[in-house]
C-alpha cells in the first residue's frame, strides 16, 4: 500500500472506505488531483443505477458495500409489497 495513502484518514471526507471502498485503486474514484471535482458520496454518482432511479437512492435498503448481491431479495420484496 502506498504509504502517503496510509497516512490520509479518508473517514474525515464524510465518506468512510468500507467493504469493497477499501480495496479499489484510489484513481478509480479520483481520476485527477482536483478533488472538488468528486461527486456527492452517493452510489449512483459512481455506479450505474440499473434500477433507472425507480426505487429510489436509499442503496443500503438492499445492498451493502461487501457486494452489490441481494441475498435477502425475497424476504425485502414481501416487506415492501412486491413479493416475488
Amino acid at each position: 500500500m502506498d504509504p502517503i495513502f496510509m497516512k490520509f484518514d479518508h473517514d474525515s471526507t464524510g465518506f468512510k472506505l468500507s467493504g469493497r471502498h477499501q480495496d479499489i485503486d484510489c484513481k478509480s474514484c479520483h481520476t485527477s488531483l482536483v478533488f472538488s471535482e468528486l461527486h456527492t458520496a452517493s452510489c449512483n454518482s459512481c455506479h450505474l443505477d440499473v434500477h433507472q432511479n425507480s426505487l429510489g437512492k436509499d442503496c443500503n435498503r438492499c445492498h451493502n458495500t461487501a457486494s452489490w448481491i441481494v441475498d435477502e431479495m425475497t424476504k425485502i420484496h414481501s416487506e415492501n409489497g412486491f413479493p416475488l
